[in-house]
Order: C-alpha cells, then structure tokens, then sequence
C-alpha cells in the first residue's frame, strides 16, 4: 500500500523482474509516479527482517512480555475459579437435598420448579469452571530460544525460496506493508517501508500446532 494516497502498490511494469509502482498514479490520480524494483524491494525487505526483527533473542523478549501481559490479563481467574467452584458445590448440594425431599413426598409442588432452576444454574457454572479451567490450563508461556532459533531456521529457509509459499508466510508474518516515498534534499527518492510484525504467527506450523509442540518439551 502506498501511503501518499491511501491506493494499492502493484507490479506497474514487467521490464527486468517487474517494477512496483502507485496504481493511482498508473491512472493519473496521483502524483506519486515513483517505480521501484521488485528484486530490490523483496530483498531489502527481507534482509532488514532478518536483521532487525527475525533474531532469537529479539523475540524472546517480545514473547517473554507477551507471556507477563496475558498473566496479568487473567490474574483474576484463580480467585475466580475458587467461587465459581464455591458456588457450584452449593447448588449441587440444593439440588441433591431437593430430590430428597421429592422422593420422601415431603416436598411442595413449587420444588419441582426450584429443582428445575438449580439444575439450570448448575449447568451455567460447570461450563463456567470448565472455561475458567481451560484457560488456566493453557495459558501462554514462552518457547525456549532454542526452540526459536529453530523456527527462524526454517522460517528462513522459506523465504529464501521466494516461493508462493515463501509469499503467504511473509504475508503472515507482515500483514499490510507500507511504502512512503521520500523525497531527500540530497540524493535519490526512496521509499520507506512500514509494516506490523505479527510476531506470534510464528508459533503456528501450517497444518501442525507448534505451540504444543514446544510446551511438550519445555
């Protein structure tokens, strides 16, 4: 995306590799006329990746803080699991207390309508411990550097390749990708690349979970 008019950058010219260029500006509705090279733009692109972003230990600081922000997000479900659990064994005991009394005919006919919403209530609060449950069980804790190196490793294979399959990962991994142009006093126009790193796809294997993977072995 080019981000002096908000259009789409497209390959614009098939001369050498193909040029990326404004399609706005192909229909002259922009004046952003700048060409670049889509050799040029690919490798740089992937380069500074690598060298910027794609590291060990960069990431398993990103996933170290990520891992500190989802604890504190869910602090409150320990506490929250012990009430729930409180209140559950409450209305289990109401209900069994509430057959007792059916079943000795000692009961008013209105029990069978409170035997009815204790049975309901039930039902809520065992999916709500279950829920409270899973989500203590599978909190996010982050993967040993080894086990990201070895991600990168692979990660690094694929985009190597410039593949289709190396493009969809890099897609993955980018999501948009903005290119402002820069027009320097001194030198050449430049365009300046701007993306959102979306650095948790890389725990995900296409068509495997990785994420269980690593906790197996941590």
């Amino acid at each position: 995306m080019g981000s002096e008019c908000n259009g789409a950058l497209a390959l614009v010219s098939g001369k050498g590799s193909g040029y990326y260029g404004c399609l706005n500006a192909a229909r002259k509705s922009c004046a952003n006329k700048m060409l670049i090279s889509r050799k040029h733009l690919e490798t740089h692109f992937v380069a500074a990746l690598n060298e910027k972003v794609l590291k060990p230990e960069l990431l398993e600081v990103v996933y170290a803080k990520t891992a500190e922000k989802v604890k504190e997000h869910f602090a409150h479900i320990p506490e929250e699991l012990r009430l729930k659990k409180i209140e559950l064994n409450r209305t289990e005991t109401r209900i069994n207390n509430f057959i007792e009394f059916i079943a000795n005919g000692r009961a008013p006919a209105s029990l069978a309508d409170a035997l009815g919403q204790a049975e309901a209530q039930a039902k809520t609060l065992k999916a709500d411990v279950q829920s409270l449950e899973s989500a203590k069980d599978n909190a996010f804790t982050p993967p040993p550097r080894e086990w990201i190196s070895h991600r990168l490793g692979q990660l690094h294979d694929l985009l190597g390749k410039k593949t289709e399959k190396s493009a969809i990962a890099l897609r993955r991994l980018t999501g948009t990708v903005t290119l402002t142009p820069k027009k320097p006093e001194v030198g050449r126009p430049y365009y300046r690349a701007a993306c959102k790193i979306k650095t948790l796809d890389l725990l995900e294997d296409e068509g495997s979970n990785s994420l269980n993977w690593w906790r197996r072995r941590a």
